[in-house]
């Protein structure tokens, strides 16, 4: 259970599983209460932009997959990323690879 300025309470003291020993949620992953007041954490893309110095290859500020930029904030293959004034990533596909694709 998250008692006072706790973000998760996943009842242990590891780092690395999405909630820290000091009851935060860790870079790139969300946590969310369940009924029996555990938290269960997940990691994501998809917030705050691109960012360099991380694992991100794109960061389209969503976990949508077949968009280019995929939930794991790698780029999809048969496209291409780029960044925005705002670090969002803008992905395209790539027309002219020599593989057809039929809408």
């Amino acid at each position: 259970m998250k008692v006072g300025a706790e973000e998760c309470d996943d009842h242990d003291t590891d780092d690395g599983d999405g909630c820290s020993s000091t009851c935060e949620e860790e870079y790139l992953h969300r946590c969310s209460e369940l009924a029996n007041l555990t938290s269960v954490c997940i990691r994501y893309c998809g917030r705050d932009g691109y960012e360099t110095g991380t694992d991100e290859e794109c960061d389209d500020n969503n976990s949508s997959n077949n968009d280019g930029c995929d939930s794991d904030c790698k780029i999809e293959d048969l496209y291409k990323c780029t960044t925005n004034l705002l670090g969002v990533s803008v992905c395209s596909y790539v027309c002219g690879n020599g593989d057809y694709q039929s809408s």
